[in-house]
């Protein structure tokens, strides 16, 4: 579950700001008894399991065909479903479970992080250095770089590592 988690953490990195995977910013108020497809905020209470289906219900509202996920929270092709629906994501990237992620990322994330940085630079996509705390930052604008697919596509498995063991 861990795992999948942060492979959606690093696909809404590569794709959004970070901001998808971290705290919201505090205007998010939890409710009690939501439905899951609702497009409601996701409450702070629920399971990660519980947030990853609200997640899901609220790709399924944009007009995504996204699968209900699998054991342990699995979602076959999740990368895609970032890389060819970014509006869809950001539109529901409140709803992406946090888990217990640390405000910074430690040092052995830190270097997969700026690995991944230089190589999507390598690749051809102006993508500025992680903060201080190791995470990326990322302009949305790279979206419209014609070299951002095909970098990502080469650059993934560096990511593929982060807190996953």
């Amino acid at each position: 579950m861990r795992r999948a988690i942060w492979a959606a953490a690093a696909a809404a990195a590569a794709v959004l700001l970070l901001s998808a995977c971290g705290p919201g910013d505090g205007e998010d108020v939890a409710t009690a008894g939501g439905d899951p497809a609702s497009g409601a905020s996701a409450p702070a209470e629920l399971s990660e399991e519980e947030m990853l289906q609200l997640f899901v219900g609220c790709m399924r509202e944009q007009g995504v065909d996204m699968p209900d996920p699998g054991p342990g929270g699995d979602l076959t092709g999740l990368r895609d479903y970032f890389l060819d629906n970014p509006e869809a994501v950001d539109a529901c990237r409140d709803k992406l479970p946090t888990g217990d992620q640390p405000t910074e990322l430690d040092p052995a994330d830190q270097e997969a992080m700026m690995e991944f940085v230089a190589c999507m630079r390598d690749n051809g996509v102006d993508m500025p250095d992680p903060d201080p705390n190791g995470k990326p930052q990322f302009d949305p604008k790279l979206l419209d770089d014609p070299d951002f697919k095909t970098a990502m596509n080469a650059c993934q498995d560096l990511l593929s590592g982060l807190r996953g063991e």
